[in-house]
C-alpha cells in the first residue's frame, strides 16, 4: 500500500485570508503584473490561492506548506505596496486544503461594485464566508461581461 497518504500529511498544511489597503504612492496599475509574479512564486511554493483587488484594497486567501506559509506571511506584512494589512483567518495545520485543486487565481474586482473593504471587521467564519461572497460576484460579473459583448451570429437570409 505504498500510494496510500499518511494520515497527518494535511498537518503540514496551513492556510490564510488577509484583507490590506494599497499604499497611496502605490501604482494601482502594477496590480495585474505583481499578480503574475506572485503565482510565479507561489506555485514554487505550492502556494495556491485567489487575489482580489478593487483599486483600493486587496482580500487574498492562501493556502499551502506551512514553512513556506510562514515566509510569505512576512514578506506581506513587510511589502509597503499596501498596508493597514488585517488577518481575518488563520487556519492552523491539519486541517489540510479547503480548495486543493485551486492554483493562484486574480480577480479584478475595480469597477465592479464590490469593495473589499467590507471585509474589514469581519473574523473567521463569518470573513471567509463573505469572501466567498464577494468572490463568486466578481468572477460572475467578470464571465457574463465577456459574455455579453461576444458579437452574435448574423441571422441567415431568407432565401
Amino acid at each position: 500500500m505504498e500510494d496510500e497518504k499518511p494520515p497527518f500529511e494535511s498537518c503540514s498544511e496551513s492556510a490564510f485570508l488577509y484583507v490590506s489597503d494599497l499604499s497611496p504612492d502605490a501604482d494601482r496599475d502594477a496590480v495585474p503584473a505583481i499578480a503574475g509574479v506572485s503565482r510565479t512564486h507561489n506555485a514554487a511554493e505550492n502556494i495556491t490561492g485567489l487575489l482580489m483587488f478593487d483599486g483600493s484594497s486587496f482580500a487574498q486567501w492562501l493556502e499551502g506548506p506551512v514553512l513556506p506559509m510562514e515566509a510569505l506571511l512576512d514578506r506581506l506584512r513587510a511589502d509597503r505596496r499596501h498596508h493597514r494589512m488585517d488577518v481575518l483567518w488563520f487556519e492552523s495545520p491539519c486541517l489540510g486544503r479547503r480548495f486543493p485543486r485551486w492554483h493562484f487565481g486574480y480577480l479584478d474586482a475595480q469597477g465592479s461594485g464590490e469593495r473589499l473593504g467590507r471585509l474589514r471587521g469581519t473574523h473567521g467564519v463569518d470573513a471567509m464566508l463573505l469572501f466567498g461572497k464577494l468572490s463568486r460576484g466578481v468572477a460572475t460579473e467578470q464571465y457574463f461581461s465577456r459574455v455579453w459583448r461576444r458579437p452574435r451570429a448574423a441571422a441567415p437570409a431568407d432565401a
